[in-house]
This record gives C-alpha cells, structure tokens and sequence, in this order.
C-alpha cells in the first residue's frame, strides 16, 4: 500500500503491467479529496466515477456524505477492488464504451488520470493510435450526455486538453473552475470542471 493506492498486477491477456493509477503517487490521494470537497461545495447528491481504480475517489465521498455514487473501470479487477471497498455498483467496462448504468442519471461525471490515457483507449477498442483521439472524444462526449450530468470534472496531462475544451464546448459546456493544489505553483495537475449550459 502507497499512499493509500493499493498497488496490484491486472490479470487482462493484453497486459502484465501494473496499471500506473494502482501504483499511487504524491499528488493522487490529495487532488481526490479536493475533488471530493469541491462536489460537496456545489451540493452534488449523485457522481459517477470513470476510470475510478480501486475506487479512493468513491470512498472520500462517501465518507464526506455523497453516498449515491456509482463507477466504472476498464479493468476487472480494478472495478472488483472499488466494489468491495465501497460496497456501491463499479461496472468492469470503459465509460466511452457505452453508458455503464443506462437508466441512471447524475449531477456529476468524473473523469481523473485517464482521459490523456491512449493506452486504456486503444486495449478497450482496438482502434489504431491515428485515429483514437477524435474517436475516443466523441466517445467521451456521447455517454457523457447520456448521463444526463451538469458537472464534468475531469484532467489531461498533455496539449490535448485543448481539444477537449473545444469539443465541450462545441456541445453546450463551459468552464466554471479550475482547481489545482495550493502547493502546485506549477498547476501541473489542474482539474477542470465545467457545466452544462442550459
């Protein structure tokens, strides 16, 4: 256990690596809880995690009072962890695959460490490293609307952030904040969230 991020071997065919979300950093556990306290900030009563790994982000918001929270992982046996520790649904599929919970609707979709992921991408779709960004996007953006959320908090380590925000906001969101740790004089770990314009 490393900073609180248990860290494990996946069992999927593809890989025998250790997923990086699993092998914890300095930076994860406290962008989560910043996270965690912005949603409870705006009143958010129901979040669905993507990408949730073993599941830190859903527990801190339990344990802050959000208890109608719900995830998704592309790995089994990360979702497998995050469904033990929560005791809360965590489906083992891709959130751009299609909508995990169908007749579910949420005041937030989270999205941390694995937007700018093209690995995860490519393992969940097969589609070729060329073309999986504009795809993978679209994606996003479906079952994001899908969900029905007002919120979308989400990162991206690299310039494409820059695509998604267009994309966003091509589709009716726009930006109401943008958090980043007091100690992160860098804002190498911004998060952005934005809204639904009605």
């Amino acid at each position: 256990m490393e900073n609180g991020l248990q860290t494990m071997k996946t069992t999927s065919s593809t890989t025998d690596k250790v997923h990086p979300w699993l092998k914890g950093g300095k930076h994860s556990s406290p962008c989560l809880t910043m996270v965690a306290k912005y949603l409870c900030a705006m009143k958010v009563k129901s979040v669905l995690d993507t990408g949730c790994g073993n599941g830190d982000l859903m527990t801190t918001l339990i344990r802050l009072g959000i208890t109608e929270v719900r995830g998704c992982d592309i790995e089994p046996d990360h979702a497998k962890i995050a469904r033990t520790r929560t005791k809360r649904p965590v489906a083992a599929k891709a959130f751009y695959d299609e909508n995990p919970y169908p007749a579910q609707t949420y005041d937030a979709v989270v999205a941390i460490n694995w937007l700018h992921n093209d690995w995860e991408f490519r393992h969940a779709t097969g589609i070729s490293k060329k073309v999986e960004n504009s795809k993978r996007l679209s994606r996003v953006i479906k079952a994001l609307e899908d969900s029905g959320a007002k919120f979308f908090i989400w990162d991206w380590r690299d310039e494409g952030a820059n695509k998604m925000v267009r994309i966003l906001v091509k589709n009716g969101w726009k930006q109401q904040a943008a958090l980043t740790l007091p100690r992160d004089k860098r804002a190498k770990n911004l998060i952005y969230v934005y809204k639904k314009e009605d």
